[in-house]
């Protein structure tokens, strides 16, 4: 155990803590890009489908009167 605590005391605690910290922030941040751009892409077909029912409700497309 006596090697092992040497090699723990040749780097310090609180810089080890740190560049876990940094990795975590920047595998967090990148996964919230992920994830705001997926629910940016489901907004945006969302509206998509509504324009498009609007379009076709409204008789754009097809009138009810029609058929």
């Amino acid at each position: 155990m006596g090697y092992r605590t040497n090699a723990l005391k040749a780097v310090p605690e609180k810089s080890r803590k740190g560049e876990l910290y940094k990795r975590a922030v920047k595998i967090y941040d990148i996964l919230t890009a992920l994830f705001v751009f997926q629910l940016l892409k489901l907004f945006m077909l969302i509206v998509k489908i509504m324009i498009l029912h609007n379009n076709r409700s409204s008789g754009n497309l097809y009138s009810k009167a029609d058929v």
